[in-house]
């Protein structure tokens, strides 16, 4: 059971959680596509962590608020470690939003920019484990594209 504290953490899980770990189980063994899961996880992880840093510079206690109980089956390696990013970035989110109540950051200069990184690396994350695109990880992709 997870306690989440936000509605678009809420979302995410609730919507994706166990499609996404059920898929990366049950394609583990397929040519290349474990690596290019666990490459666009570690990537994801590492967006994560920037923002919990960036998050507690601004606004170091998460609201005591939660908007959902979510039971959740882990099933895979990477679906625990999809669980604990996912915990941790609606914990930071939680503590941007509520400095954005305060008024000490703003939606445009400060809560889209520091999301973009990780709601991308997400994307791609979902992307490579629902086999909705050819098995290039994130960071291929972005070297493609010329973004770091």
């Amino acid at each position: 059971m997870i306690r989440l504290r936000t509605t678009l953490g809420s979302r995410l899980v609730r919507r994706d959680f166990h499609l996404m770990s059920t898929k990366m189980r049950a394609c583990a063994h397929q040519s290349g596509y474990r690596q290019t899961v666990r490459d666009d996880l570690s990537l994801f992880e590492l967006e994560v962590a920037r923002f919990v840093r960036m998050s507690r510079q601004i606004r170091d206690v998460p609201s005591s608020v939660f908007v959902a109980e979510v039971q959740l089956r882990l099933v895979c390696a990477e679906s625990a470690r999809l669980f604990h990013a996912m915990k941790a970035f609606d914990s930071a989110l939680s503590c941007l939003l509520v400095a954005l109540m305060d008024g000490k950051i703003d939606v445009e200069n400060g809560l889209q920019p520091m999301l973009r990184p990780v709601l991308f690396a997400y994307k791609m994350l979902k992307q490579s484990s629902l086999k909705m695109r050819e098995q290039r990880t994130a960071a291929q992709l972005a070297a493609e594209l010329g973004v770091d």
